[in-house]
């Protein structure tokens, strides 16, 4: 909603930049990336944390020619505007505040919003599986599932049907039909990301500092039931790959 709320008003006034960006985390929804091409903007994605967000707006802002107009990642954070380099609650206060005013002033709630942001890209759902082991065993047996995943590649996951992995570790992408590899363009991190044939995601990521495993889901339908029964037929099709390596 803020994304849309902010695009949208640049344009509206004429002022959205030609070389403005977004940042979202990997593991955040992909309605950033179909506001994003609806108002020409580019979109940037990275690991989770701030800090990947700030150095964007070093690297593409202050040492490049380009223009960021906000990020946010899937932990309730966002920040709109450079003054800061972190999460910024208070400017995200004051933005929805004066978004809920807009949307008012059309008749509208942010409840009409977000219906209406669905409508117009497509019902988006993201989902969020966590399992936490014990102690040292239980890192190493997520070390091991990790493992497992990475040598057999797409291979466990028969039944959701993967077109491309993304391994944050090795840095590379592999289609997997066609064996193309190409680099992911991010930080090392033990993190591993399956993109499906019919466009949806889910991502495997270890916490690194304590034995838990988080597996994080976006699925896109025509309609909200139709994504709500996607979502669970694919948690449903990761998990019975994926709890097995775990027990």
């Amino acid at each position: 909603l803020l994304m849309e709320y902010i695009l949208g008003s640049l344009h509206r006034q004429g002022k959205l930049p030609a070389n403005g960006f977004v940042v979202k985390t990997i593991v955040n929804t992909e309605l950033a990336r179909a506001i994003a091409h609806a108002y020409g903007v580019k979109l940037v994605e990275v690991l989770t944390g701030f800090k990947f967000i700030g150095e964007q707006i070093l690297l593409r802002e202050e040492k490049g020619k380009e223009k960021y107009l906000f990020g946010f990642e899937e932990s309730y954070g966002y920040l709109a505007g450079t003054f800061a380099r972190d999460k910024d609650a208070v400017v995200a206060s004051m933005l929805i505040a004066e978004m809920y005013a807009w949307y008012k002033s059309q008749g509208m709630t942010l409840y009409d919003g977000i219906s209406a942001l669905y409508e117009k890209y497509g019902f988006a759902r993201e989902g969020l599986d966590s399992f936490t082991l014990k102690g040292k065993d239980g890192l190493e047996k997520i070390q091991q599932a990790m493992d497992t995943l990475r040598l057999q590649k797409a291979g466990l996951f028969e039944d959701v049907g993967i077109h491309a992995m993304r391994d944050y570790q090795s840095g590379i992408r592999t289609v997997m039909e066609t064996g193309k590899e190409e680099p992911v363009g991010l930080p090392e991190s033990n993190v591993l990301y399956y993109e499906t044939k019919n466009g949806y995601w889910f991502c495997v990521r270890p916490s690194g500092t304590e034995p838990k495993i988080k597996i994080y889901y976006g699925v896109t339908g025509r309609t909200a039931d139709e994504s709500e029964k996607a979502l669970e037929m694919l948690k449903s099709q990761v998990l019975s790959v994926l709890k097995p390596l775990l027990d």
